[in-house]
Order: C-alpha cells, then structure tokens, then sequence
C-alpha cells in the first residue's frame, strides 16, 4: 500500500508544488487519528518531511504548535467558569499574538 501508483503520483505532485506539499501534510496529519490507517499515514507523513526541507519542516511544525495552542485554549475556556472565560481568553490570546511576531 505504501508504495503504489497512487502513492508515488501523491508525492510527486506534493514534492512539485507547496500548495499541494501543505494540504497533503494536513490530510495526513488528520489521518493519523484514524486507527486503521494511521500507521500508513505515519510512513507517508515522514516520506514527505524527508522530501520537502528543513525550512517547511519548521513552518509545518510552528503550525502545528499553533494548532495545539489554539486547541488548548479552547479547552481550557470551554471548562472554564463563565465568569473567568474571558480573562482566560486573553491571556492564552497573548500566546497566539506573540507567535505571529
């Protein structure tokens, strides 16, 4: 299954153009939810870090930690008092704000 006609087309289409490498990356990192198949997802997700370089391997992981942050907010708003949610909010919004500076 890993190394199919469908699979090479995938990755050389993502290894050709960004905007393909960026969804690809995405659909296999929510893939990777899937129990079925996450260890599939697992090698192509790591086939593709080996093929698309250092500099999108960081921005790749910078959106990864950004994703994480945001969930975790939202969990933490989610359980929180009604009346704290909102400084609770602010607070975890100065961590997202510092990382597009």
């Amino acid at each position: 299954y890993l190394d199919s006609p469908l699979v090479r087309f995938l990755m050389k289409r993502a290894i050709c153009d960004l905007r393909i490498t960026h969804y690809f990356f995405w659909l296999l990192k929510d893939g990777l939810k899937d129990s079925q198949f996450s260890i599939r997802y697992q090698y192509l997700l790591a086939a593709l870090l080996c093929c698309c370089g250092k500099g999108l391997r960081e921005e790749f992981d910078r959106q990864c930690w950004l994703v994480n942050t945001l969930a975790k907010l939202a969990q933490q708003v989610r359980e929180a008092a009604p009346s704290s949610r909102q400084a609770i909010l602010r607070e975890g919004l100065e961590d997202v704000r510092q990382f597009f500076n």
